[in-house]
């Protein structure tokens, strides 16, 4: 038996990867459970490794900074007309004017204002951490609101923090 600790999810026997670990976080004013998987290694004889664990913790170690970093590739993929602005003008189709008010946004203004306004309700609200996966290490997901939609933005980033791809998910 291979114990590797981790600092935030603590001992790791890589002989029994386990699908699914999780931690406790401060964020702002709000706790969050990042989920730490190693999916290569639980759906395969492929072990994982010390590295992997530390990469693991140095994410973590770094997360809000990585979520401040996200809000310009957000912004931008909006101004591009990219997955951003495709999920925004989704929910301005869906969403009645109760919805609106629910996201506290006034509905008597134009489109490219309601558009900016809904994008301006975007916020983080969880991560995954796969240290085996090279582009897609971390993934952290926004939302313009949990209670409205199942729909998040999800912003997938390699093990150095980069934006490795942005896309819609349910």
């Amino acid at each position: 038996m291979i114990i590797i600790k981790s600092k935030y999810f603590g001992d790791i026997d890589i002989d029994k990867i386990e699908e699914c670990y999780e931690c406790e976080l401060q964020y702002k004013s709000a706790i969050i459970f990042p989920l730490l998987l190693f999916e290569k290694a639980y759906f395969s004889t492929k072990k994982i490794q010390e590295k992997d664990v530390k990469a693991a913790d140095f994410l973590i170690d770094n997360f809000e900074q990585y979520i401040d970093n996200s809000y310009k590739p957000i912004i931008k993929s909006f101004n591009k007309k990219g997955e951003v602005f495709e999920y925004i003008e989704h929910h301005f189709e869906e969403f009645d004017k109760t919805d609106l008010t629910k996201l506290g946004v006034d509905s008597e203004q134009s489109k490219k204002k309601l558009l900016e306004a809904i994008l301006s309700k975007m916020h983080f609200t969880g991560m995954i951490i796969d240290p085996t996966k090279e582009e897609e290490a971390l993934t952290l997901d926004f939302t313009i609101s949990k209670e409205l939609t199942q729909y998040i933005i999800a912003i997938k980033m390699n093990k150095e923090g980069k934006v490795s791809q942005i896309e819609m998910e349910s």
